[in-house]
């Protein structure tokens, strides 16, 4: 048996072994199921908390973060000068 006769017989093999029908463990629950709440509304006051941790502390940690690997960037150009791998 050749290579193209083998291999077209591993992937008949393979694809009589696959199930392409979806299969559940359960039943939707009659509502939809999902969970949580079925509002779709927004909350202002939770909008607002959100927006507030954007703009202080994930801010604020995102800067130092990049502060830190601004740091260590310029340390090694540093260590690495007057070699070519210091443009890099």
């Amino acid at each position: 048996m050749g290579f193209d006769e083998e291999w077209a017989q591993l992937r008949t093999e393979a694809a009589a072994r696959q199930n392409p029908a979806m299969r559940l463990n359960q039943l939707a629950a009659p509502d939809g199921g999902g969970g949580g709440s079925a509002d779709f509304g927004s909350d202002e006051s939770k909008k607002k908390i959100a927006s507030g941790k954007l703009g202080g502390e994930v801010k604020t940690q995102t800067e130092t973060a990049a502060k830190k690997a601004d740091e260590e960037t310029a340390a090694a150009i540093t260590a690495f000068s007057g070699w070519d791998t210091a443009a890099g």
